[in-house]
């Protein structure tokens, strides 16, 4: 079966007839959820199963890569029977409980991969998009919250995704709604915000890109750069994982939209193998039902047996003891961090 490099995302808790389509015919590698895709009642798990066994008859495969973003605090998708984690900040000594712990829950729902940890240092404290989702200000703190992190989620057999390289952490503009720029040169780059990256842990298997301009280092968007995906992240630092795009519906990329599938080809040749589009704007839906319609599907073949360890397996009943094992460590995080300093 012909699989596409493409995780898409989807409108709500049913699959409307063109998403169908697209699934049957585009066949992605994955999809993501988002908020929008969970009833918001007493049987929201009953319409999930639902959702997600459409998925797989469309695309004809329980092979898929069924992932969300799920960090804590402001990066929380679910009803509330899942732990809502407070911010990586707020749990940086928690790191390994944590990420078990989420392991333990999205294994439950079926998930297979997870959008975290954000790995970004941040330097610019009047962030708007990232904050408190950085572990630390210090490199050297994020190192080790990340990759205890990641031990803990992966312990529970889903992959985790270090997040968003070359870095995030200097900028205060929100790329979901402009394009930020830095103004950095590399040794400063290299030596705060690509830190974690030259520190890699050797079971990760996923980076994501960052839709910010360096205008010092390229003359392209990180995610669109051969410089940063391929010269830096492939050849200096040895990444040997998939290279996932953030969304590209992002406003960040809007001047890239009106290229259409040559910009989709395009973010392939510059250094990413999966290409994440949240699927809300009607300029990608046209893209797509065009790239189908005209018969383009083998220009954005991905290689299917790379697809064998993601296969999604669904439980009709959950575990709850699990779900109430997170409210207890989300007790014992919120007590500690409560408990008033030592007097010197």
């Amino acid at each position: 079966m012909v699989r596409t490099y493409f995780i898409l995302g989807l409108s709500g808790v049913e699959l409307k007839s063109w998403e169908k389509n697209l699934l049957s015919h585009l066949k992605p590698i994955g999809v993501i959820l988002f908020s929008r895709n969970f009833d918001d009642s007493k049987f929201w798990h009953r319409w999930y199963l639902k959702l997600v066994e459409s998925i797989l008859k469309e695309i004809g495969s329980n092979e898929l890569i069924l992932c969300i973003d799920h960090e804590g605090g402001r990066v929380h998708r679910f009803p509330k029977l899942v732990t809502h984690f407070p911010p990586a900040r707020d749990y940086v000594n928690y790191t390994f409980e944590v990420g078990k712990q989420m392991g333990r829950e999205l294994r439950q729902l079926g998930f297979n991969l997870n959008f975290a940890p954000c790995v970004d240092v941040l330097t610019n404290l009047d962030s708007i998009v990232i904050g408190d989702r950085a572990f630390s200000s210090n490199p050297d703190e994020v190192i080790p919250a990340a990759t205890t992190f990641l031990k803990g989620l992966e312990s529970e057999g889903v992959f985790g995704c270090y997040k968003h390289f070359p870095g995030h952490g200097a900028t205060k503009l929100d790329s979901h709604f402009e394009l930020p720029k830095v103004n950095l040169n590399f040794r400063t780059l290299r030596k705060i915000h690509l830190k974690p990256y030259y520190k890699l842990p050797s079971n990760l298997r996923f980076i994501m890109t960052a839709h910010i301009l360096y205008p010092n280092l390229s003359s392209e968007i990180a995610t669109m750069s051969e410089f940063f995906l391929k010269k830096i992240l492939r050849e200096k630092i040895g990444y040997k994982g998939f290279i996932v795009s953030d969304d590209i519906e992002m406003k960040a990329l809007e001047s890239y939209w009106i290229k259409g599938e040559d910009f989709i080809k395009r973010l392939k040749g510059s250094g990413c193998d999966i290409v994440l589009v949240s699927n809300n704007n009607w300029i990608f839906r046209s893209t797509f039902e065009k790239i189908i319609i005209d018969k383009q599907i083998n220009q954005f073949v991905f290689d299917a047996q790379k697809l064998h360890q993601f296969k999604v397996s669904l439980q009709k009943d959950l575990d709850l003891q699990v779900f109430e094992d997170g409210k207890r460590l989300l007790e014992k995080i919120k007590i500690k961090s409560e408990t008033p300093a030592a007097s010197s």
